[in-house]
């Protein structure tokens, strides 16, 4: 191929991205002005003014005037950290439109930049470079994902981004910054921090320890010098108690299970369709009942969290098995990321459509063996392809009856698969 018809070829997928990227982007940009779940510097400006954000157990029509914690057109509540809305905050300040047309922009720049560092992380560990159509499949995969987060002005590629970074940054001996990075992270989703446990496993321990010290500068240190160090305090006090635990038993991850949490794609959400009488429908009026028995769900989330248990202990009997050599345990390293990016959803007690373009990295792993390995595996396409076509369509098999989980789960599976058969550039059986 010349020079030249490489230059054209590169000239038509520069416009073909822009166009759609400007199309796309056109879209989402008039969908968070018309109001949907864009408003992160709503609330940072809030927080300046010193009001209540946080329900802290209590529905929004129990808090009124001013303090009123329902934010955007739809009057959502907020479940993140204050420390991303107080950064977020200079956005209030200008219109609308060039508010949602600046985070569209940046979430855009963040998604290359996430790839870039993906083919920088599989050539770290010696895999070589990455086909673009490997990429291409990975992204194919979690297109849906991709779509209802852009739409909806969420902050799922912007959390997917730093975990990518982090850990492009531990195989880079830089593993205190990589445990900065990912408790940035955890200020916005706090799952993502299952991948300081796993550093833990693998005695890590720089990693761990800027994981910590993160959490205390981007919690109290940064904000605190801000806002305030007694309003920060305050303000943390009813995040915890609305998101992790409160003495009454309201947080977010204790009344999920309890409630039969039913509409999400976590482990918990699909054990609540099937076990406990609870509506399994996302948004339609009508109520759909699909459960096979009705347990207390109590129990169903004592099941889950013996499973994540399990699971746990299950990611650190893998990380004992040592590869036949340095190819062989670097493979079973990124693979074992690839589990852990995974068992983030699975395990999460809210994980909603948008939260899965965390499948990126899975999708990546799968893909470069299959089609850039040639890995002739019956099972490990199983593995891919029934996920693949539950992930692209949206049907009521993905949203009522929760198909996604089951197709996380068969790609938690698929890995452990890869993680026990070893390299691909060793098992793969190259096609002539």
């Amino acid at each position: 191929m010349s020079g030249m018809e490489l230059n054209r070829r590169t000239l038509a997928v520069v416009i073909v991205a822009v166009v759609f990227f400007g199309v796309f982007g056109a879209m989402c940009v008039r969908k968070a002005v018309r109001g949907n779940d864009f408003y992160l510097h709503l609330v940072g400006k809030a927080i300046w003014k010193g009001e209540r954000i946080y329900p802290v157990g209590e529905t929004t029509e129990a808090v009124p005037g001013p303090d009123h914690f329902g934010f955007g057109k739809k009057s959502r509540p907020y479940y993140y950290s204050p420390f991303p809305a107080i950064i977020a905050t200079p956005m209030a300040f200008v219109p609308p439109v060039v508010a949602a047309t600046f985070w569209y922009s940046l979430k855009v720049c963040l998604l290359l930049l996430t790839l870039w560092l993906m083919a920088g992380i599989f050539d770290k560990f010696g895999l070589g470079r990455l086909k673009p159509y490997v990429l291409l499949v990975a992204v194919l995969f979690v297109m849906r994902f991709l779509d209802n987060d852009f739409q909806n002005g969420q902050t799922n590629v912007i959390v997917v981004f730093l975990v990518v970074l982090a850990i492009h940054c531990a195989l880079s001996s830089r593993e205190f910054a990589a445990g900065l990075l990912l408790a940035l992270a955890a200020t916005v989703k706090q799952p993502p921090l299952l991948f300081a446990v796993y550093w833990g496993m693998k005695k890590q321990w720089r990693a761990v320890a800027g994981c910590l010290v993160g959490l205390v500068i981007f919690l109290y240190v940064i904000p605190g010098f801000m806002v305030g160090f007694a309003r920060i305090h305050q303000y943390n006090l009813n995040w915890f108690a609305t998101m992790m635990y409160s003495p009454d038993g309201n947080s977010l991850a204790q009344a999920l299970p309890i409630q039969g949490y039913a509409t999400g794609h976590s482990l918990v959400a699909f054990l609540g369709r099937y076990l406990t009488r609870i509506d399994a429908s996302p948004y339609d009026d009508v109520k759909w009942y699909i459960n096979v028995v009705s347990m207390d769900p109590r129990l169903v989330g004592h099941m889950h969290k013996v499973i994540s248990v399990l699971c746990v202990v299950g990611l650190w009997v893998l990380t004992l098995r040592r590869g036949k050599g340095e190819s062989e345990a670097k493979w079973r390293t990124l693979v074992e990321l690839g589990i852990v990016a995974v068992l983030t959803l699975l395990l999460s007690p809210y994980s909603r459509r948008a939260h899965f373009v965390m499948l990126l990295l899975p999708a990546a792993i799968y893909s470069y063996a299959l089609f850039q390995c040639r890995m002739r595996s019956r099972f490990l396409w199983i593995a891919f392809l029934i996920p693949f076509v539950i992930a692209v369509f949206r049907t009521e098999l993905m949203t009522v009856y929760g198909l996604l989980t089951v197709a996380t789960i068969l790609m938690l599976v698929g890995l452990v698969h890869l993680h026990v058969v070893g390299s691909p550039g060793i098992r793969a059986q190259h096609v002539p």
